[in-house]
């Protein structure tokens, strides 16, 4: 599986701040296996978009999103969404990928793994983080999911 993490830049350094960011990927390769390729394009997706015209983006990578795009309120139908997609094969000959919610939003973030950890989903893309601390934290609720 392969975590993204946004990495944010502060205007007076580069520290951690909510203003520009990059995305940055960390490969988790089973021992033996072969080399995941680089990651040039995302298209991030909605819910609710067309299958057709995820599947038809030509980008490497899809990203589902659960976090920012998604209310509250429509969490529960976004997962059952996104789980549905996973399921049926979505993504072939791409990367597909979810964006879950952050650590301080648990509940959330913890419904977020149970529903989209499985076949089909490449990797997670982890938002909010700050420092290492909080890679390691992501790690550990991941593998309790």
């Amino acid at each position: 599986m392969t975590l993204l993490k946004k990495r944010h830049f502060g205007p007076q350094d580069h520290s951690n701040s909510t203003q520009a960011g990059s995305l940055d990927a960390a490969p988790v390769s089973a021992p033996g296996s072969a080399p995941a390729a680089p990651i040039r394009s995302l298209f991030f997706a909605k819910q609710g978009a067309a299958t057709d015209r995820i599947a038809g983006t030509c980008a490497d990578t899809v990203v589902l999103d659960l976090e920012d795009s998604v209310k509250p309120a429509d969490r529960p139908v976004a997962r059952r969404w996104i789980n549905g997609l996973l399921r049926d094969g979505l993504g072939e000959g791409q990367r597909v990928f979810v964006r879950v919610n952050a650590l301080d939003a648990a509940a959330d973030l913890d419904a977020d793994l149970q529903a989209v950890i499985g076949e089909g989903l490449e990797g997670l893309v982890l938002p909010m983080l700050n420092s290492a601390v909080d890679v390691h934290a992501f790690e550990r609720r991941v593998a309790g999911a």
